[in-house]
């Protein structure tokens, strides 16, 4: 390749990284973040069918690697090439990907679009792996069209129509994400699909968002809300009100002391 197109090719490769003006620096004086674009425009200089992404963000702290995720998946899009990420991040796998594949001891366990396997998951270790589940194992006492009543540690809930294939015995295994699920001091006004008194039990303030646990008869449920004034957070031992849509719970296939993701 002449010196002139390669010169060209570079040039546009510190741009497209957003590394113009660091040209002549050694890696020891750039920054973790530019040093990680600067292997990403090394990867990419030569113009590659596929790009295979190992861990890349694994040395870096949590908002270089926020930064990270951006920067890079805005370079993606921008050229346009097949990119395989692999990560043990799950946030990071939902963030990056447009499709993602689970995998669990060599084999692809369940590959989809990133919101449908993590919000439609049937597999027990997946909805484990994508996240938090709070999981609860139950009876069905009724079968209708539309829904399943499901009896859960004396509670009856509301859960999604429920296909032949996820039901055992009469038991079920359920699974709700704690970002479904509703902490309220008082009962929601109107018709809910599944609302119960319980008490605080942990408290964990975040910034912008707190992490209750909760727990009503025998049950203990993890609920993630968007911060509030520290005046309107419940603290450890107050009464609320639990709620969420039967459509927010997942019919898992398995049982719950079966392996799941750590």
């Amino acid at each position: 390749m002449p010196r002139k197109q390669i010169a060209q090719r570079v040039s546009g490769m510190i741009g497209l990284v957003k590394l113009s003006g660091n040209e002549h620096k050694f890696p020891s004086q750039l920054s973790g973040g530019m040093q990680q674009r600067v292997a990403f425009a090394r990867a990419l200089v030569v113009k590659p069918d596929i790009l295979l992404l190992d861990e890349p963000f694994s040395n870096l702290d949590e908002k270089l690697r926020r930064e990270m995720e951006v920067e890079t998946r805005r370079i993606q899009q921008e050229i346009g090439i097949t990119t395989v990420f692999v990560t043990h991040n799950q946030e990071e796998a939902i963030v990056m990907s447009d499709r993602i594949a689970v995998m669990k001891e060599g084999r692809i366990v369940e590959a989809g679009p990133p919101l449908e396997v993590y919000n439609n998951t049937q597999d027990l270790y997946v909805c484990t792996f994508l996240g938090d589940a709070n999981l609860l194992e139950g009876e069905i006492c009724e079968v209708t069209d539309s829904n399943t009543l499901v009896r859960c540690e004396g509670i009856d809930l509301k859960a999604p129509a429920i296909v032949g294939s996820g039901v055992s015995g009469g038991k079920v295994l359920l699974a709700v994400r704690p970002e479904r699920v509703k902490i309220t001091r008082r009962k929601p006004a109107g018709p809910q699909d599944n609302c119960f008194p319980a008490r605080i039990k942990d408290v964990i303030y975040k910034g912008p968002t707190v992490t209750y646990r909760v727990t009503a008869g025998r049950v203990t449920l993890q609920a993630v809300q968007t911060a509030s004034e520290p005046a309107d957070i419940p603290s450890p031992g107050d009464e609320v009100f639990v709620s969420f849509a039967a459509t927010d719970l997942i019919v898992l296939k398995g049982e719950k002391d079966e392996q799941v993701a750590n």
